[in-house]
């Protein structure tokens, strides 16, 4: 039987390979996860973009690549269809890793850089009200 972890509607994650902690807002209504980015580029079969961005406390300009990538269609809470990158992570959150998929959005006037979207929740966590 697959054990689910008791998870609150935010908490911190843990992206090892980029050395980074961020704050997460866990929405079961959300059905992709997305990070923050900014600089977002595809050169020469490569998408490249930085973490967050100027405006964040926790922002270094630090740029990532990835030679994996998807191009993914996302529908937003008002029915607005938007195309984003979608590259494989590895992230760390309550103590449990996955490697996943995570689209790159512009999270800059959100609360949380990062949302966490039932897509990883399913059968893995059970989220408190």
């Amino acid at each position: 039987m697959n054990q689910r972890t008791l998870i609150k509607t935010s908490e911190l994650v843990y992206f090892p390979q980029l050395t980074m902690i961020a704050p997460a807002r866990i929405d079961t209504g959300a059905y992709h996860s997305a990070v923050w980015a900014s600089d977002i580029r595809k050169e020469n079969g490569r998408i490249y973009f930085k973490l967050l961005g100027p405006k964040s406390v926790l922002y270094t300009g630090q740029e990532y690549y990835s030679d994996t990538y998807r191009i993914v269609s996302i529908k937003n809470s008002f029915g607005h269809r938007e195309k984003r990158y979608c590259v494989p992570i590895l992230m760390k959150i309550c103590n449990r890793k996955f490697n996943m998929w995570i689209t790159l959005a512009n999270r800059e006037n959100q609360k949380f850089p990062v949302l966490i979207g039932r897509k990883l929740l399913k059968n893995r966590f059970v989220v408190l009200p």
